[in-house]
């Protein structure tokens, strides 16, 4: 089973190390201002995605668009890392339509370990 992991990096910064991802990818989402400081092991696939508008939950609707875009992939699990409880009713609308296998929201990457 493939992964997509999610990473709101505005609301997560503590985070400064990923886990090796064998079967899957990490999308690390950056507020306008922010710089990532994010080290991974090699052969780890991560796409950083740079968030240009500045305003409330700006990188919250664009991370939402994102995952809602990627979530008719089959045999797919998504979890979006982040505080935000705000993410849950999308998370809830994508598990009712079945387009995936299913998402989470997660607060921490210690579920990988």
């Amino acid at each position: 089973m493939q992964s997509y992991i999610y990473i709101d990096y505005e609301n997560m910064s503590n985070i400064k190390e990923l886990p090796k991802l064998e079967n899957g990818k990490y999308f690390v989402f950056l507020g306008a201002t922010q710089k990532s400081k994010l080290s991974y092991p090699s052969g780890t696939r991560v796409r950083i995605i740079k968030i240009e508008n500045i305003g409330k939950n700006a990188l919250d609707y664009k991370l939402k668009e994102f995952m809602q875009n990627r979530t008719n992939v089959q045999n797919t699990m998504h979890f979006i890392i982040s505080k935000d409880k705000g993410y849950d009713t999308c998370i809830n609308e994508i598990n009712k339509k079945k387009q995936c296998k299913i998402a989470y929201r997660r607060e921490g990457l210690n579920f990988l370990q």
